[in-house]
């Protein structure tokens, strides 16, 4: 096979095969080659001079990438990813005439090349998942055409530069998972950005306050590094948003109210901050409209739980769904996932990609006092709540029950009292449920899940009894009591109502009534009424006296 088409063949696509190993390519004239997705083992081979595109990504290639390769004078695409090449990258590559260079997923050393000359045709360059050192090269300046730049999980330091900023064109910066350090430039909040990842690195100071109302950004992720001082307020101007991510930093301020009009954002997340105050209400009528994902946990938020916000979550609030797709949150422009650190089930992970149907909840590790709001209730598609750690008093909520594709329930470490909900029995896709350290009391609920949670999900409430507690309960204790009033859903929700107008009309018309007898006869008036009352009462006296008398002939009669 390998000798058909010696002096013609100039395009050839062997992707997805069972290949082994190319020691060599005979196509003295070919341009065109994909072999991706192969079980190609040992190095790379020399190439045809007049090679345009080689796309050799998946496999299991070895060694370095050939010296041949920088007298490649036509070479466009060059894609080695995922495999495990190594050494460092040829200088000569920076000053060629590449429009795509994909080597992410190696094991690459050394620097990114320095060499990038003016004309510069580079627009796509994804260099992540190496062993890369050093800053990013100024001579990337160069490259004006430069629209997609990936270099995160690599070694990189120094500081991110101007130019990237300052950039008409780049529309994609990951850096993520690097030593990088400085501040942000300015400039990066007046740019043609629409993915802007730099989480993990050493950034310090105040975040861009200067995002331009032409601002294009949908992903913004900062997680992880030391930045200070406020949110920029005019992050407003970023309409098309869907994450916020600055989780892990040092942000000392209230909550951004501000951001609850962005039409578009999805996930936001401001955990372990120094975020204080009290959350309050807001004056937009549908606050954060598409919002799935909120972790405003290991702050100094204080006050009671934001009703008004959850109530106003609509995204989190559907009735069935049947379907069975299964969509991420992604770039598709970009091939890019989202992704997000969270803390669930009682695990600190890091979700690579993102469930378009995932809701969660974590105010946990912040001063918030009060109750828990039956509103909760509404957001029937979350599937992790953890408020845990806060100073919440009064019951569970049995509104709760409505929370059927909760897999996580994290109360413990609050001031909770009463009893444990006997309806949250119902909740069958509960895995993990943590309830330590309240002041609950009385019978654990049964059911299909709460047969499997252990001790340690109920410790700390010396009143409770029941399975899997040694605390058997008392007839006293296993007694059901009245179900508490609140939001509960459904035919149960319009029964109880309609059973509390009636009482209320019931008892409102004895009040009534008793009062207007007792004025009408002690004032005598109105008098109409007095009237035909006595008219009544002297009616029914008269028929009592007939019947007295003829009860009493009939008895002589009998005699």
């Amino acid at each position: 096979m390998w000798d058909i088409g010696v002096h013609t063949l100039y395009f050839l696509d062997l992707s997805r095969n069972f290949l082994t190993s190319i020691d060599h390519l005979p196509w003295k004239n070919l341009e065109y080659l994909t072999l991706d997705s192969n079980l190609l083992q040992g190095s790379l081979p020399d190439l045809p001079p007049h090679m345009v595109e080689l796309l050799i990504s998946n496999n299991s290639l070895t060694g370095e990438i050939p010296s041949s390769f920088c007298n490649l004078s036509s070479i466009q695409y060059l894609n080695l990813s995922n495999n495990s090449l190594s050494g460092q990258i040829p200088q000569c590559l920076g000053n060629s005439t590449l429009e795509t260079l994909d080597l992410r997923m190696n094991n690459f050393q050394g620097t990114i090349p320095q060499t990038y000359a003016k004309g510069c045709n580079l627009s796509y360059l994804r260099l992540s998942g190496n062993h890369l050192e050093g800053p990013l090269p100024p001579s990337l300046i160069n490259c004006v055409k430069l629209h997609f730049l990936d270099v995160g999980n690599n070694n990189l330091s120094g500081p991110i530069p101007e130019y990237l900023g300052n950039s008409t064109s780049l529309s994609f910066l990951n850096v993520r998972n690097n030593s990088l350090s400085g501040p942000i430039p300015e400039c990066l909040g007046n740019s043609t950005l629409e993915i802007l990842d730099m989480r993990m690195n050493k950034f310090s100071g105040s975040l861009p306050q200067t995002f331009a109302k032409s601002c294009v950004l949908v992903s913004l992720n900062l997680n992880g590094n030391r930045l200070e001082g406020p949110l920029p307020p005019s992050l407003v101007n970023c309409r098309h948003l869907e994450v916020i991510d600055v989780g892990n930093n040092q942000i000392n301020e209230t909550f951004p109210h501000w951001l609850d009009v962005l039409p578009e954002l999805q996930v936001l997340t401001l955990r372990s901050n120094r975020f204080r105050g009290p959350i309050g209400d807001t004056k937009t009528r549908v606050p954060f409209p598409k919002l799935r994902i909120i972790d405003l946990s290991y702050n100094r938020f204080t006050g009671v739980l934001p009703i008004w916000y959850l109530n106003g979550f609509k995204a989190m609030m559907h009735g069935d769904d049947n379907s069975t797709e299964v969509n991420y949150m992604r770039s598709l422009n970009y091939s890019y996932y989202e992704s997000i650190s969270l803390t669930m089930k009682g695990n600190n992970i890091q979700m690579e990609r993102i469930l378009t149907t995932f809701a969660t909840i974590d105010l946990s590790s912040n001063r918030f006092q009060g109750e828990i709001s039956q509103v909760l209730g509404k957001l029937n598609s979350l599937k992790s709540l953890n408020i845990s750690h806060n100073n919440l008093t009064g019951g569970i909520p049995s509104s709760l029950r409505n929370l059927t594709e909760l897999e996580s329930l994290d109360l413990s470490s609050n001031k909770l009292a009463g009893r444990i909900p006997t309806q949250l029995a119902s909740l069958n896709y509960l895995s993990v449920l943590n309830l330590s350290n309240n002041q609950l009391e009385g019978p654990i609920p049964e059911g299909p899940q709460f047969n499997t949670f252990a001790n340690d999900s109920y410790s700390g409430n010396s009143g409770l009894c029941g399975f899997p507690l040694s605390k058997s309960c008392s007839i006293d204790e296993a007694s059901e009591p009245p179900t508490p009033t609140g939001f509960i859903e459904g035919d149960d929700a319009s029964r109880w109502f309609d059973w509390k107008l009636a009482m209320l009309g019931y008892a409102s018309g004895v009040v009534i009534g008793l009062s207007i007898g007792y004025m009408a006869f002690v004032t005598g008036r109105p008098q109409w009424f007095v009237r035909m009352i006595e008219r009544k009462q002297s009616k029914k006296l008269r028929r009592v006296i007939r019947r007295g008398r003829a009860g009493r002939r009939s008895l002589l009669v009998h005699l």
